[in-house]
């Protein structure tokens, strides 16, 4: 997890970040942001709907997490957090259905485990780091 180290004005209160296993990265792709992923001959492209296909030159990020997934996605003590991030409560005021505060980091390279960041409140973030670190 990584907290600020002074006063900040980005909206960044706490990230935590998830590692996510080889086998999972296709499914959680889908699920929090709608990107279907295919992996060919050790290689993993995202492939559009009319059929084309990207490979990413090293990574690719994914942002833009659709917000009905979050609760079963996460739990309600991370869902508590996220939703406690300024950035959040600033696009909750957009009326957008989807967040920034999530995103996901995958490799090109099909064995890479994948990243999921995770912006949350700090308060909240301070919680759940004493529950998981205790």
């Amino acid at each position: 997890m990584h907290f600020p180290s002074g006063q900040t004005t980005t909206g960044f209160a706490c990230q935590m970040i998830i590692a996510v296993t080889e086998n999972k990265i296709n499914h959680l792709a889908s699920q929090l942001f709608g990107v279907h992923l295919e992996t060919l001959s050790g290689l993993r492209y995202v492939c559009l709907p009319g059929g084309a296909r990207v490979l990413p030159n090293d990574k690719i990020i994914l942002q833009d997490c659709d917000l009905d997934i979050l609760l079963p996605t996460f739990g309600p003590e991370a869902c508590v957090a996220i939703r406690a991030n300024p950035m959040y409560q600033e696009e909750r005021k957009w009326g957008r259905s989807r967040t920034q505060c999530i995103s996901m980091v995958i490799s090109h390279v099909a064995v890479d485990e994948a990243l999921i960041c995770v912006n949350l409140g700090l308060r909240e973030g301070v919680l759940i780091k004493e529950t998981l670190y205790q």
